[in-house]
Order: structure tokens, then sequence, then C-alpha cells
């Protein structure tokens, strides 16, 4: 039986660091951070302004397509947002990411 302790990370999706900010427009607003991990599976960004769990917005972040998600966690520096991405919208996420992470633009593919 596999055990598991608090340093074992259960995550679905691996998260990556990528320096960028962020814009979440809800039906309240506009939200403006940072991203401070990303994943295919979601986003913590750190806000000034926090949102409700269960609030659905659209999400921009430099350098990536919009991406619609829900915010599912909050912490004191912001919030948790969690995307629905099929695997050929996943395929497309984790390569713009790959390239924000090598420094290629998308224009000089």
């Amino acid at each position: 039986m596999t055990e598991f302790n608090d340093e074992t990370d259960r995550r679905l999706h691996p998260r990556v660091e990528i320096p960028g900010l962020a814009r979440a427009t809800t039906e309240e607003g506009v939200i403006e951070g940072s991203v401070s991990d990303i994943s295919a599976g979601g986003a913590a960004l750190l806000a000034t302004r926090l949102l409700e769990e269960g609030e659905h917005l659209n999400l921009e972040i430099d350098g990536l397509s919009p991406l619609d998600g829900e915010v599912t966690r909050t912490f004191d520096e912001g919030f948790v947002v969690s995307f629905e991405l099929s695997s050929d919208e996943q395929d497309r996420f984790l390569a713009e990411i790959m390239q924000i992470q090598n420094g290629i633009d998308a224009e000089d593919i």
C-alpha cells in the first residue's frame, strides 16, 4: 500500500513557474496580478484583490492564449484557478508554456 505524506506532490499536472502578468475578467470587473505557477490543470495567481471560490473568469496571461477557468481556492496573496482543457487544448497550452520558458516568440515559429 502506498503511503502519502505532506511532501508528496499528488497533482495530476506538473506545475512550472513562468514570468507573466495576469488579467482575470469576471462579471464584477478586472483583476490584475501575476502568475505564481501554472500547469495544464490550473494556475496560482498573486493579486491584490481576491475572488470567491466558484467564481468563473476569463484569464489572460502574457504570452498565452486566453483561458476560461474557475476559482477553486484562495490564499493570503491570491487565488488558484482551475482549467478544464481537452487533450488538444492541453497540448497547445503546454507548447505555449514551453515557448515562454525557452524564450521563443510565437512569431518566430
